[in-house]
């Protein structure tokens, strides 16, 4: 079953209650991992980057780059527990013994082996 989650805006720290959207480094429509970086943002101080929470599908976008954001706004969604097969090569075993770590990550986010 697809579920849509939300990317919210994260609080930047500091007195920051608007960001800028710099660039997106995925594409609509493009498989994502955890943790992997899914778009650039600054403040009047530092640029940093989002992260994504969970494993799936970026599906949307709402917010380009050049526009300004709150903090907490919703930029776009990720839809996960996709049942595409292209999904299983991080299911195999092979890939679970190339990097022991994310094996363990894997397991803790419930992934089945």
């Amino acid at each position: 079953m697809t579920q849509a989650l939300r990317i919210v805006v994260p609080d930047p720290g500091g007195s920051a209650t608007q960001v800028q959207i710099r660039r997106w480094l995925k594409k609509t429509g493009e498989p994502i991992l955890a943790f992997e970086p899914l778009f650039e943002f600054e403040t009047a101080h530092r640029t940093m980057e989002f992260r994504s929470p969970s494993v799936g599908i970026l599906s949307t976008v709402t917010a380009q780059p050049g526009d300004f954001v709150s903090v907490g706004a919703v930029v776009g969604t990720i839809a996960t527990g996709t049942a595409d097969p292209k999904w299983t090569v991080y299911h195999e075993a092979s890939w679970r013994n190339d990097f022991p770590l994310l094996s363990q990550i894997a397991t803790w986010l419930g992934w089945k082996r």
